[in-house]
């Protein structure tokens, strides 16, 4: 994959009845193969950005989507994988696309695919009207839409010096559509 801002998601379009209470802002990563959606939403911007439209290298590991938003604790950068039931595979997901996008060459390792598409970034190439700057905080969320018992959050996974929190978020959806406040998932799972 060389460039991310392509990929970005129009906003949804939802009924009045789906819209919460003081947000403005609405962004959805939705799950190709399933049809399954979560909306995400936002008193402020947010995007979303569709990682299943890219060629990716054979057999690498990636997400459906990842979220970008600036939260009054700062700017989050959140990897989104949807499945049907709790998986391990979620999170093998998660970690590819986390680790893809890591800048490795600038935690002492290898130059990464990481390292060019933050380089671009840095020199104003495939950019979007909200970037996030160089103190935002990483996470990931494998969601699931059945009804399980919620396994514990992960370990957190470590690049070079960074921690990645990444945990399993269960929701209930109505005609596989979730509409939740993406500042209170990432609270209630401890990601903030």
């Amino acid at each position: 994959m060389r460039e991310l801002s392509p990929l970005v998601c129009a906003p949804p379009t939802l009924s009045k009845r789906e819209q919460l209470e003081g947000a403005e802002c609405y962004a959805s990563v939705r799950d190709a193969r399933t049809g399954q959606e979560i909306v995400f939403a936002s008193s402020g911007e947010i995007l979303a950005f569709d990682l299943e439209k890219t060629n990716w290298a054979h057999g690498e590991k990636h997400s459906d989507g990842v979220v970008v938003t600036r939260l009054d604790s700062g700017w989050i950068v959140c990897f989104v994988e949807i499945k049907g039931a709790h998986s391990d595979v979620a999170f093998k997901q998660l970690h590819g696309a986390i680790k893809h996008f890591h800048p490795a060459q600038r935690s002492g390792d290898a130059r990464s695919h990481g390292d060019e598409h933050h380089d671009s970034w840095s020199a104003g190439r495939d950019t979007w009207d909200s970037m996030p700057d160089r103190s935002h905080l990483v996470v990931g969320i494998a969601v699931s839409f059945h009804r399980v018992p919620r396994p514990p959050p992960t370990r957190d996974m470590v690049l070079g010096s960074k921690k990645v929190k990444v945990c399993a978020v269960q929701v209930v959806r109505e005609r596989n559509r979730a509409v939740r406040d993406f500042s209170e998932i990432l609270t209630s799972n401890g990601l903030l």
